[in-house]
């Protein structure tokens, strides 16, 4: 049994920009910045055949995930507003593989003291679009559905932790607004494909199968305005 224990911080910005047409028209652009990411923490390992290897260490990793450029959407027609998202994100310059490094006895004679996953991920998009209905001044209900690209494709790119691979959603909500409050319900649900993943950077892995994967997602949120 193995066990991580890690904690760290993360840095980023996002700058963006938006044109507002005329009060029923606009249209927005934003650049969200590559995060650097430093973690650190303890590695255990018990009730291993090799008593060499139980017992604690330190770990630590220090990732990049990518930056990514969003482009948005929205323009009401009499009691309908429609709204559309689009985002590229660059994977291909920050997490062409991961590494954790580890100076516990396990780490250090089966992978060196650095355990290092191959993503090799590609640049992927997410689109989004939705609709609101305006059904009167204090009500409105809203409808959304969106595609999430993965940014791998091929068994051999996944591994275990990151089982990863096209998402579908589809979302339903509703506000409703008296006097300065404002109550708001959403529901969404998650599908992704089924996966297969092969870690072939890694020659104690085996190939595992990842059936579908859904999510139900129920938020609900109170307003009030001062």
């Amino acid at each position: 049994k193995s066990e991580f224990d890690v904690h760290g911080w993360t840095q980023t910005g996002t700058v963006g920009v938006m044109y507002e047409h005329n009060e029923n028209t606009r249209f927005g652009v934003s650049y969200r910045l590559r995060s650097a990411q430093k973690t650190k923490g303890d590695f255990d390992v018990s009730g291993s055949l090799n008593l060499a290897f139980n017992g604690g260490a330190n770990v630590w990793s220090n990732p990049d995930l990518p930056e990514s450029l969003i482009f948005s959407g929205y323009h009401r027609y009499k009691n309908l507003g429609f709204s559309g998202t689009a985002r590229w994100t660059h994977w291909t310059s920050s997490f062409p593989e991961f590494t954790v490094y580890s100076d516990h006895p396990l780490m250090k004679t089966v992978y060196g003291g650095a355990k290092v996953s191959k993503y090799n991920y590609q640049n992927s998009w997410t689109l989004t679009g939705g609709v609101d209905y305006y059904y009167c001044k204090n009500l409105t209900f809203r409808f959304g559905g969106g595609w999430d690209e993965s940014p791998t494709h091929k068994p051999e790119n996944r591994t275990i932790r990151i089982p990863d691979n096209d998402r579908w959603w589809m979302s339903v909500g509703a506000s409703y607004m008296k006097n300065n409050w404002q109550l708001d319900v959403g529901y969404a649900h998650m599908i992704a494909k089924t996966s297969k993943a092969l870690e072939t950077s890694d020659p104690n892995a085996v190939p595992v199968k990842y059936k579908n994967m859904q999510s139900h997602i129920l938020g609900v949120q109170v307003q009030y305005k001062f």
